[in-house]
């Protein structure tokens, strides 16, 4: 249990650094699996959800500093050469930001209750 609740905590930390790196770093750095936009929503929503999931209790004000984080990181890319920041790319990623959390409270909630026993 001690591995399990170690990497849950864990997990959205090293995303983060993955996500700081691959914004920051060179475009060689950057994993690249199809449509940019979406690419960019499903990085976001992956770590917030792992963040929900290892702080289920902080859900809001993961989803609200990992969307902010989101625009710093966006908004520094202006100063980083052969970047290009835009406002539909920090879009893409606010929403998944804002998605992640959302979901995955929602699935916890649903797979943590049990089902009440009817009555025989």
């Amino acid at each position: 249990m001690a591995v399990m609740n170690t990497l849950r905590k864990g997990l959205p930390w090293l995303l983060a650094a993955l996500i700081a790196i691959w914004t920051l770093g060179p475009l060689e750095l950057r994993p690249h699996t199809g449509h940019a936009q979406a690419e960019r929503f499903g990085a976001y929503f992956v770590f917030a959800s792992a963040m929900t999931w290892a702080y289920p209790k902080q859900w809001i004000k993961a989803a609200l500093g990992i969307a902010a984080g989101a625009v710093v990181l966006e908004l520094l890319q202006w100063v980083v050469p052969g970047r290009d920041p835009g406002l539909p790319d920090a879009l893409s990623k606010v929403a998944g930001a804002l998605d992640g959390p959302l979901i995955t409270t929602a699935a916890l909630a649903a797979f943590s209750s049990r089902p009440s026993e009817a009555p025989v």
